[in-house]
């Protein structure tokens, strides 16, 4: 993620070990906000969070873990959505944002909102094969005196395949059964052909 962050022009960019986590938030002066890669977080990591997030911090979180999203009064799911299309809203915040339908390669966990929390869907995603049923696929709420983004999938693992393809397919046969291995090698099976006007 730190990676793909830098390339993206975000050069200001600190990473900060997991185990520091906690005391860096609670001394948090000059963090403009904390982007959360996915991972399994310790419950002393998750609490320190929520904490720092109510105070006036803004978080980003990738494939959030539970605990993280219970602690936002969030509801985990236990289904997820393989690939599908992503369709983002055209208003609020993301008024006047050049954002088209594009193509969801990695899994989406279901995430719903709680009774309490103040969240608004910025983005649905619809699977290929019930492409009329979207669910929502990132969540903006507010939290206390923050603000929290949680997409839904793993946005770094989302772009990686996007761009470079599946790794899963590195030195495999291709159906030309030559022994070259080509890098269009990797995008084998990526777009299905109804979805060839999607970009990617």
């Amino acid at each position: 993620l730190h990676e793909l962050l830098r390339i993206e022009g975000f050069a200001a960019i600190e990473p900060i070990a997991l185990a520091d986590l906690p005391a860096r938030l609670a001394h948090a002066e000059g963090i403009d906000g904390v982007i959360l890669p996915r991972m399994v977080l310790p419950t002393v990591v998750a609490d320190a969070l929520a904490t720092w997030v109510r105070a006036g911090g803004k978080l980003i979180a990738l494939h959030p873990d539970a605990i993280l999203l219970r602690r936002f009064g969030f509801v985990p799911g236990f289904h997820q959505v393989v690939s599908g299309t992503l369709t983002f809203r055209k208003d609020g915040m993301l008024a006047g944002l050049p954002l088209e339908v594009v193509q969801q390669l990695v899994p989406t966990i279901a995430v719903q909102a709680g009774s309490e929390a103040q969240a608004t869907v910025l983005a649905t995603l619809s699977p290929l094969d019930d492409p009329l049923s979207p669910r929502p696929a990132i969540w903006h709420a507010r939290i206390g005196s923050g603000e929290v983004a949680l997409f839904s999938f793993d946005l770094a693992k989302a772009v990686s395949r996007l761009r470079q393809g599946n790794p899963d397919l590195a030195d495999m046969p291709n159906e030309i059964y030559d022994q070259i291995h080509r890098p269009s090698d990797l995008f084998r099976g990526q777009l299905a052909p109804q979805m060839a006007a999607i970009p990617q």
